[in-house]
């Protein structure tokens, strides 16, 4: 099960810096704190995207693999050690690439970094049509997640992943679809795909697994086959969508939460709203510094992403200051609901 630190960060001022100091040790890099996932997997406190898209939606374009080679080369020259990828961003041969030549260069090691990818993505005409077993009842989803973990062990050429996530519960809007919406097969597909991370996990092929998008109804369902229990769920979550409740929910079970979209993505305005332009200035860091800080300090793990060489050096820039008590309620408070991506409670 994962060992979740939250409680050491989130509990007061004081448990804050304790967590920190407490995290500390065995750190692969000196900047970052670090959780962990399964007993054994030391996940950094913050972590770097890959994606790059533009026009989310059914019309999006898919960038990821043009910016692999630079995002990932500027992120550990600023200190990142955890890069997150997945099999929908068709960036994993380019990221495999490039640490490939990291590595060989010997000032950093594969056991230095925390790599993560993500399977079993449904499908979006024009930007990923490879998970055909996510949606296609007659297809064995354990035998299409299973040759997923292999392909992305080779393309990343790599002998281990630290961390394979389910990238999303299954098909979206299927609960107004009528092969979908009774729930069963998204069920099955769920469980299948698991059972394969399962496997992955017991050989040393992963050494951490996780759900991404997974709302509390499809982790209910999925603990009745389960035999580890997902150590982590990757979700949205920025101040526009704290997910305050779900979140306290999945560190009291034990879950460790990560988030994507942490700073909005630059398409809610968020890092212009003047709550936390305020705040910014009085710290005198920068609004999306503000927001990334917030999310560790409740004790997630969030995962911004850029094209931009010096953004992605102060997306790592946290670790000097500290929100005060007031300053975390004022983020927390401006819960709106306002999502960059599809809601996975439409997914049965």
């Amino acid at each position: 099960h994962a060992l979740t630190m939250a409680s050491r960060i989130v509990g007061g001022r004081a448990g804050r810096r304790a967590g920190m100091r407490g995290m500390a040790a065995g750190v692969r890099s000196k900047h970052i704190p670090s959780v962990v996932l399964g007993g054994k997997a030391e996940f950094p406190v913050v972590g770097c995207g890959t994606a790059v898209f533009s026009d989310i939606g059914p019309n999006q374009k898919n960038h990821s693999g043009k910016y692999a080679n630079d995002i990932v080369r500027w992120a550990l020259d600023a200190g990142f050690r955890s890069i997150d990828a997945a099999h929908a961003y068709y960036n994993q041969k380019e990221i495999g690439a490039t640490l490939k030549g990291v590595f060989s260069d010997g000032k950093i090691k594969r056991e230095d970094i925390f790599l993560t990818t993500k399977i079993a993505h449904p499908n979006l005409p024009g930007s990923h049509e490879e998970c055909h077993y996510v949606e296609n009842p007659e297809l064995d989803a354990y035998e299409g997640a299973r040759k997923d973990i292999e392909k992305s062990l080779s393309e990343m050429q790599v002998e281990y992943l630290d961390l394979i996530i389910i990238h999303w519960p299954g098909v979206f809007s299927s609960k107004s679809m009528d092969l979908y919406k009774d729930g069963e097969i998204g069920k099955k597909k769920r469980a299948e795909i698991w059972s394969a991370l399962e496997d992955a996990h017991q050989a040393g092929k992963v050494r951490a697994i996780g759900v991404s998008n997974f709302e509390d109804f499809h982790l209910e369902q999925l603990s009745e086959t389960w035999r580890v229990k997902p150590m982590i769920n990757q979700i949205e979550c920025h101040p526009y969508l704290n997910q305050k409740d779900f979140i306290d929910a999945m560190h009291a079970d034990g879950i460790q939460v990560s988030c994507y979209c942490p700073i909005g993505s630059g398409l809610l305005g968020l890092l212009e709203d003047e709550r936390i332009t305020e705040v910014a200035k009085k710290h005198k860091k920068s609004p999306g510094q503000i927001v990334l800080r917030w999310h560790v300090q409740r004790g997630c793990v969030p995962l911004p992403k850029s094209t931009n060489k010096d953004r992605i050096a102060s997306n790592i820039d946290i670790f000097d200051f500290e929100l005060s008590e007031e300053e975390m309620q004022t983020l927390s408070s401006m819960h709106s609901g306002k999502r960059v991506c599809p809601s996975p409670q439409d997914i049965a």
